[in-house]
């Protein structure tokens, strides 16, 4: 008589340092090691009651998957979490995502749509519950969805080794930025609600929209600096300013609410009285990079002064109340520079002379530009590529 096997399969034992790799990933993707932190062999391998051996077997091939970085005379460090890097990933994503939801919207029964509802419900009750690692396990079971129903393994593999990278990235950024992903989870609702309807272009614009990872460098006077991180060339300077703010005093101005020196001044000035009777004087070059800076430091600050003075005697014994110094972006032509970056086209750069006469426009501006993903005519000729062609 032939005896029925009741036991499982034994499975392969893992080795130690597949114990050790998996372990050391898990706490890098989950937070418990910040990008930058130095991992000594010595103490993962205490921690972990093991030898250094498979301890370091497991973090070269960490090493091999981008997990960590291996600086020499030093040793491992946990990677950095770039934002060139966010980009490429996600440029990547959004590539073969929008390409599966356009080829499966119509393969998903309608039962299994509805599961994939219950994946979203319960990724919603996560959220609520403050439970990322469940709320993101939830969201990539949700974007597999498509290259499972696609059934293309190849691109299901590269997806697969995007994963980890994901994973970490969005548990980085719940920590951070909690309510960014109340609107990013609605987003899913509205994907599926356009696949239900088997509206091929409404599910794919939706899913562009929802992994296009856009990043707005409006650093003032520091973009050069911040967009040299990326490896892009911002050719913009500044000159310092001073905003002096005097104590109340009689009324100044009787038919005029605002006085501009002539720029041909030493100092040119802009003063206006406010409603409480302080005087609001501010001095600084309108020119190019290389006029007088003022505002520098405290001497340049009473110069300032002086030369209100000398156009409003009135303000003579008047004291300063609040003094406010800064620099003021100049770009190398004297022209705002507007538009993506032609070497990283998910870089927005917005700087310019003017911020506060022009943010309300140049801010509903790059809004449309971003979301609707249209170019604005009006803003051709403020393109950073103007600086970069032959």
């Amino acid at each position: 008589m032939k005896q029925s096997s009741a036991l499982p399969k034994i499975k392969r034992a893992k080795t130690l340092d597949e114990v050790a790799y998996g372990h050391i990933k898990r706490a890098i993707i989950t937070g418990g090691f910040d990008p930058g932190t130095f991992l000594a062999e010595v103490q993962l391998a205490q921690e972990l009651g093991i030898s250094k051996t498979p301890v370091r077997e497991a973090m070269r091939r960490l090493q091999q998957e981008r997990f960590l970085v291996n600086i020499p005379f030093e040793g491992y460090y946990a990677a950095d979490i770039s934002v060139h890097d966010i980009l490429e990933m996600y440029q990547l994503r959004q590539l073969l995502e929008c390409f599966l939801v356009r080829e499966t919207v119509d393969m998903f029964s309608e039962g299994e749509l509805d599961d994939l509802q219950s994946t979203l419900d319960a990724a919603d009750e996560a959220l609520a519950t403050g439970n990322p690692e469940r709320f993101v396990d939830l969201n990539r079971t949700f974007h597999h969805a498509f290259d499972r129903k696609y059934d293309n393994q190849r691109i299901s593999d590269v997806l697969t080794n995007l994963d980890e990278h994901v994973q970490r990235i969005l548990l980085y950024e719940f920590r951070d930025q909690p309510h960014y992903f109340l609107t990013s989870h609605q987003e899913h609702y509205l994907i599926l609600g356009a696949i239900r309807e088997r509206d091929k272009e409404a599910a794919e614009h939706l899913v562009k929209q929802h992994l296009s990872r856009f990043c707005v460098l409006a650093g003032g006077a520091d973009t050069p600096q911040l967009a040299s991180l990326l490896g892009v060339d911002v050719p913009l300077g500044y000159s310092f300013g001073a905003t002096l703010i005097t104590e109340p005093i009689a009324p100044v101005f009787q038919q005029v609410a605002l006085i501009h020196t002539p720029r041909d001044l030493d100092i040119p000035l802009n003063i206006r009285q406010l409603s409480n009777g302080s005087l609001m004087i501010h001095g600084g070059s309108h020119g190019g990079m290389d006029d007088r800076s003022l505002g520098k430091d405290d001497a340049e600050v009473q110069d300032v002064m002086r030369a209100a003075t000398r156009v409003l005697p009135q303000l003579e014994g008047v004291k300063i109340i609040e003094e406010r110094r800064g620099r003021r972006p100049l770009p190398q032509d004297g022209h705002p520079i507007l538009g993506f970056s032609p070497s990283v086209p998910n870089l927005y750069v917005a700087a310019m002379h003017s911020g506060v006469t022009l943010a309300p426009l140049v801010g509903e501006c790059v809004a449309i530009e971003i979301l609707d993903d249209v170019e604005i005519e009006l803003l051709e000729p403020y393109r950073l590529a103007r600086f970069h062609r032959n």
